[in-house]
């Protein structure tokens, strides 16, 4: 089983960056991941504990779904 795990608008830099609480302005198209990038290297680690709960929360319910 793979998961891919897409952003609101473009990558996984931007659900990240709502994760966070952080205003994310909407890109799209080529290059919006690096603009994300860019954002997203601004915070640093300052939420990825809660970004990574986030995420396996996805998964269960995904998984959840499936059974």
């Amino acid at each position: 089983m793979y998961f891919i795990f897409l952003g609101y608008y473009c990558c996984i830099e931007d659900f990240i960056l709502k994760i966070c609480n952080e205003q994310i302005r909407e890109f799209r198209g080529k290059g919006c991941c690096k603009e994300y990038k860019k954002e997203l290297k601004k915070i640093k680690n300052n939420c990825i504990e809660k970004t990574i709960d986030e995420l396996f929360k996805i998964i269960e319910n995904i998984l959840k779904d499936l059974m």
